[in-house]
């Protein structure tokens, strides 16, 4: 169950002039939060303006030569999930026969039918289209969606299961309705502020009916990446009339459905949320903020009967009862009712921010959708009960026919959440995924074991994580683990996974050989999780109710020692919102934290579980990274545009250089030697290269779009800099734009330059590599899974053939790329060899070499391995040839160093009789294992 505080999310008003304003520095600080709480913002579209999670440039050139310096990186995309997924609910309803609740999902591009009462998937139905409302017809067989990037309206057939029919309709359809007889479907299209009519059994569109005064409610929740968007529509009493609220014009619009054509009557400014009486007769109006109004139409004369002003600002969302008599409206955290004879308002009934209303059928309750889930009763005009302690509701429905009701979360989780709503006896029937579980939605984080041969992500959305073949893709386990997961790591011997779970008050250690999971009770916000080398002990900072760090015993499975306090952690910003910084020493005996929100770098003594130091820097530590001797870590400030150096010397442990780096510098990655650091310049979009022994930043290289996350090869002649953004433009008026990117460039170290960029399309939220960095994972929020990276390095030839009797150079080649797993397929040969002697092919996995050796070059380092004795074959002079399958002798296992990752460096000896010393030897050849 996913519990959440009372007011779960960070709401912001970003209001600009009209025309398009650049709103990401807003957005990337406003994500910094003290505790870590989920960011989001609701945008209302009255003016154009542009929100950004950074902003969309063109990819940076890059020196394609550099490539074979640090191999070629290639990429695969592996989902965390399994089919059918349901992504970003955003509409909901249910059956006329109060059977089936159907939920459509724009993400995933299907409309998923369950039973109600025991929710059960019962029918999934793909469309051609990103639903983003759905409506039923009486006859409870047809469905219409309005697809909203597509321009479309979808017909569907409930009973089938199947998409009957795609129409064409005006620009960004956002809200459908049904004709009370189902034959007709009526849909708003936002952004061409138009109508469009169906008919629904010929599957044409009769009018398209301009005029409409559409404004849209636009949220984005930046942990997740979720964005959601709907209009104050319209409803529709009759076969011939839809009745909407222009918001733009400050009128109500009558729109004709049989002749095509609009009559528009004036109204009090800022008409907003509109409801009808199930009979059709009598409609309501909310008048938007400090207009305060809520007018009150009798449909069948078309005319505004009464106006009401409120004594407190109001939201959109209105609701009547159903025989006309009271009305219900939102106001800041609170719901009114108002009596429709007198104009008397009530006190302020306690819901919350609420996102719409669902009278039930009795005509005695109206559920308020949102956190609370607050029951209220018309008669009392106050709450009864509230239902929902789980999540923050996007959308809901109503069952036409008995006491249940539905709710779907988009935001911070996918949840259906059904109720019961028989007054005070009402309750939580069920807390189960919008789709098909297991889900695994918004992949947060993802760690790669040691060995490379599994990743671990963590699901934002769905409460799991997902276990995966790193080499395959194929999804080994999906696995419930508390709310909110966000970090995870692995042991080193790759049992166990370990997983921070923010929204939870405790810690989920997984056994990766039988995927079962253990909870560890700590206290609520874990953030950032790092292992003890020996794998003995798992360390979980937590950010909120006392920030400090908590320490897990793995092999007894409890609490060890009290909680360490340490500085105020929190959301850090940058995409996806961060938490602040947590890292291990790799000797295991120091843990850093960062203490974003005051200032200091806490550190504690592993081994006598005590804080040592608490270090003073300047504003925001971010991020922190130990050297490879642990004599010194190193912390980006985020809001100072600096790096320091702090030395490691317990409680002497103090700040002994500053380096000036980019903008809001974030993740940070120092070579073996400690003489070269990188990091992230976030808004920069640039990834900086610190000269430590001068402490001048030697080298900022553009990157495409913010540089998110870094990773280091062991020997530091590589750097992998995951980059990307994600955009959302609002305006003019209700017209919506979604963009991303995703990227992850190869940097060559010694020259200083990008080798490669790999195009990944989708935005990262972290990076992990195996300890031979040939595997690594990009966790992608926004598709659902991960980016596998794969480095090829390229088999190249080096030193020099000794020349033979028959006065021929027996030159090395090959053909293929050596793997731990093909078993075959890397042929090595030589030709120009003497016919029909014996030979074979002798390496090393410790180096290369270059002395005089029998007359020739010995090319390898010892200690030398052998293959087995071949024969070169052939006739004639310099005739004979040797061919050696390396992959078959990796694969029969008989040298354990020949693993994925592995380096080798290799050359062939041969019998030559007429030499002076018998013997010739080729060139050498120098490659990696890949997987």
């Amino acid at each position: 169950m996913r519990h959440q505080l009372a007011l779960p999310l960070v709401l912001l008003s970003v209001l600009t002039s009209v025309g398009v304003a650049r709103a990401q520095q807003a957005f990337a600080w406003a994500a910094e939060s003290p505790d870590a709480d989920a960011p989001s913002v609701t945008l209302d579209g009255t003016h154009a303006r542009r929100v950004v999670d950074g902003v969309v440039i063109g990819s940076k050139n890059h020196d394609a030569s550099l490539a074979a310096a640090c191999g070629t990186l290639g990429q695969s995309f592996f989902t965390t999930g399994v089919a059918p997924e349901g992504d970003t609910p955003t509409a909901m309803a249910f059956t006329p026969d109060a059977t089936r609740i159907v939920v459509a999902h724009r993400t995933s591009q299907n409309v998923l039918v369950f039973d109600a009462a025991t929710r059960v998937l019962v029918k999934t139905i793909a469309l051609s289209g990103s639903p983003n409302d759905i409506a039923i017809a009486a006859d409870g067989v047809h469905a219409v969606t309005a697809n909203l990037w597509e321009d479309t309206a979808s017909i569907l057939d409930l009973s089938s299961g199947v998409e009957l029919a795609v129409v064409p309709v005006g620009d960004q359809p956002m809200f459908a309705r049904f004709t009370p007889s189902g034959a007709k479907a009526v849909i708003g299209n936002a952004a061409a502020q138009s109508v469009s009519v169906i008919d629904v059994a010929s599957a044409t569109e009769l009018f398209r009916i301009p005029g409409a005064g559409f404004q849209s409610l636009t949220s984005i929740s930046f942990e997740p990446g979720v964005l959601t968007s709907t209009i104050n529509g319209f409803v529709v009493p009759s076969e011939t009339l839809a009745i909407h609220p222009d918001n733009l014009a400050n009128q109500i619009d009558y729109f004709d459905l049989v002749a095509g054509t609009v009559t528009s009557v004036a109204c009090d400014l800022a008409p907003r949320g509109i409801a009808m009486t199930p009979n059709g007769t009598k409609a309501v109006v909310s008048h938007f903020s400090a207009v305060r109004k809520v007018s009150v139409i009798d449909v069948a004369t078309q005319t505004i009967t009464n106006v009401f002003t409120s004594p407190v600002d109001l939201d959109e969302p209105i609701a009547i009862k159903s025989d006309g008599t009271k009305a219900a409206v939102a106001v800041l955290n609170a719901t009114r009712i108002v009596d429709l004879s007198t104009g008397v308002f009530s006190g302020a009934i306690s819901t919350n921010s609420v996102n719409g209303f669902l009278p039930t059928p009795d005509g005695l309750y109206l559920l308020a959708v949102g956190y609370k889930g607050t029951l209220i009763s018309w008669a009392s005009q106050s709450a009864v009960k509230d239902l929902n302690n789980i999540v923050n509701t996007y959308a809901g429905a109503v069952a036409p026919s008995g006491q249940r009701a539905a709710m779907v979360a988009s935001h911070n989780g996918e949840n259906m959440l059904v109720f019961n709503t028989n007054g005070a006896a009402g309750f939580l029937e069920a807390n189960v995924p919008s789709g098909a579980p297991p889900e695994a939605d918004a992949t947060r984080d993802v760690e790669v074991s040691a060995d490379g041969s599994i990743a671990v992500t963590t699901n934002l959305l769905s409460d799991t994580t997902t276990v995966l073949d790193a080499s395959t893709g194929a999804v080994l386990a999906i696995v419930d683990v508390g709310d909110r997961p966000a970090d995870v790591a692995i042991t080193p011997d790759g049992s166990k996974a370990v997983v921070a779970n923010l929204d939870s008050t405790f810690a989920s250690v997984i056994d990766l050989s039988t995927f079962a999971v253990t909870p560890i009770a700590i206290s609520t916000r874990a953030s950032e999780v790092e292992i003890s080398p020996n794998g003995q002990y798992a360390y979980l900072a937590v950010v909120s109710s006392g920030d400090g760090v908590w320490r897990i015993d793995l092999n007894t499975l409890s609490v060890a020692g009290p909680k360490l306090s340490t500085g105020d952690m929190g959301s850090t910003g940058y995409m996806f919102n961060q938490t602040s910084g947590m890292t291990l020493s790799h000797d295991g005996l120091t843990l850093a934290v960062c203490g974003s929100f005051t200032n200091v770098v806490t550190l504690i003594d592993t081994t006598t579980w005590s804080v040592v130091a608490n270090v003073p820097v300047t504003s925001f530590p971010a991020e922190a990274v130990f050297q490879a001797d642990d004599a010194r870590l190193f912390v980006s400030l985020k809001n100072t545009n600096k790096v320091v150096a702090i030395v490691n010397a317990g409680a002497g442990s103090a700040v002994t250089a500053s380096y000036n780096v980019g903008n809001a510098p974030g993740e940070l990655v120092v070579d073996a030697a400690a003489t070269k650091l990188w990091v992230c310049n976030f808004n920069d979009q640039k990834v900086g290269g610190i000269d430590l022994a001068s402490g001048v930043m030697t080298q900022n290289l553009a990157v495409s779009d913010y540089p998110q996350a870094l990773a280091i090869t062991p020997s530091g002649s590589c750097v992998y800099a995951a980059s990307g953004n994600w955009t959302v433009s609002l305006g003019p008026g209700p017209k919506l734009a979604f963009g991303k990117s995703g990227f992850v460039s190869v940097i060559d170290t010694a020259t200083g330059a990008i080798a490669q960029v790999l195009n990944t399309t989708t935005p990262p939220a972290a990076m992990s590599f195996d300890t031979s960095a040939q595997v690594g994972f990009v966790a992608a929020p926004l598709g659902d899974g991960v980016t596998r990276l794969e480095l090829t390095t390229p088999v190249t030839s080096y030193c020099t053939s000794k020349t033979n009797s028959q006065g021929c150079t027996p030159p090395i080649a090959w053909t293929g790329t050596p793997s731990a797993s093909a078993g075959s397929g890397f042929v090595v040969t030589a030709t120009l060899v003497r016919a029909n002697v014996n030979g074979l092919f002798f390496y090393s996995t410790v180096g290369p070499n270059g002395v005089p050796f029998q007359g020739g070059h010995l090319c390898v380092k010892a200690p030398l391995e052998r293959t087995t004795v071949i024969n070169s074959g052939g006739s004639g002079t310099c005739g004979g040839t040797f061919n050696y399958d390396f992959n078959a002798f990796i694969a029969g296992g008989s040298d354990p160093a020949l693993v994925q990752g592995a380096n080798f460096w290799g050359q062939y000896w041969s019998r030559d009789p007429a030499s002076p010393s018998t013997t010739n030897l080729t060139n050498a050849l120098s490659a990696t294992v890949g997987p």
